[in-house]
């Protein structure tokens, strides 16, 4: 079950390092 609670950890862990996805 995809909630909002999975899409906001995907989210910070996507921005909690946004150097290395540039």
């Amino acid at each position: 079950m995809f909630g909002l609670a999975t899409l906001e950890a995907i989210c910070n862990y996507l921005y909690c390092q946004p150097v290395d996805i540039l």
